[in-house]
């Protein structure tokens, strides 16, 4: 992403498939206020095929765990929007799952997924997918990346091309992790870099870093919510985190963000 500004850190495991992993260089941006892996193409294949969350025999399991978080989503969407029957298009549409709640809502949705097995399985329930955003109906007025940004290698590039298929008056939604501060914060404290809170993200946000990332991409942002958990089948310590930091973010009248994510609202400039 910004190679030239970047220096390694350390490195991480990161998984190829479901019995291979490798060392992945971590390289942080200080400029940017991101951390990213170092990853080639193949290896990105190779763990897209592989990983817990595109696997079909989970799509029940994760639809259980997420899509009341998804409503949320998409109410954030309406509201921001104004109206209803929007044109919406989901980047990293995974099972369909936010399109199929869209739809049910009055949405005109349409979805972006690389995984050719999802695609195929979102197209047997009769969801409208793509594998690129050249194909999809344009202009929208909504575009949501929920937990999708993170893994994509050029994203001023992506963000560029979303802005420019979001119509004058369009809203652009996306979920991210926000866990920069904690690997921050071990490092000034004990002297080392722990990554294991990178999750398998390629790229890894701070709130500072997402905002640049946007501008930089000709969107602005409008409004930062910290992830609260809402909607969202956790066990009760994770809903204690969530609730905890979510109460200490809001305690500093977000002018620090400590929640494990953080969902951003950004239109055209």
């Amino acid at each position: 992403m910004c190679d030239a500004l970047a220096e390694q850190v350390g490195t991480s495991p990161y998984e190829t498939d479901s019995a291979t992993w490798v060392d992945a260089p971590v390289l942080e941006c200080r400029t940017c206020d991101i951390y990213f892996r170092v990853l080639d193409d193949n290896t990105r294949k190779q763990h897209f095929r592989s990983a817990s969350y595109v696997q079909l025999d989970r799509e029940r399991a994760i639809w259980n765990e997420r899509h009341g978080f998804l409503s949320y989503i998409l109410d954030l969407t309406e509201h921001r929007l104004g109206k209803s029957g929007a044109k919406l298009l989901d980047i990293g549409c995974s099972y369909g799952h936010l399109l199929e709640l869209a739809v049910k809502n009055g949405f005109h949705s349409e979805g972006v997924e690389i995984n050719q097995d999802l695609v195929a399985y979102c197209l047997r329930r009769g969801l409208v997918v793509w594998t690129s955003i050249e194909s999809a109906s344009q202009p929208v007025d909504a575009i949501t990346l929920i937990d999708s940004l993170y893994y994509v290698p050029r994203p001023v590039e992506l963000m560029r091309e979303l802005g420019r298929a979001l119509s004058p008056a369009g809203v652009v939604v996306l979920r991210v992790t926000n866990r920069n501060w904690l690997i921050q914060a071990k490092a000034a404290m004990l002297g080392i870099y722990d990554f294991r809170p990178l999750g398998d993200a390629e790229i890894s946000y701070s709130v500072h870093g997402i905002c640049r990332l946007l501008r930089r991409a000709g969107l602005v942002t409008t409004d930062i919510l910290p992830d609260s958990g809402r909607g969202k089948c956790m066990k009760l310590k994770q809903r204690l985190i969530y609730a905890s930091t979510c109460a200490a973010t809001n305690m500093t009248l977000r002018s620090l963000y400590v929640s494990p994510g953080v969902i951003v609202i950004a239109r055209p400039s």
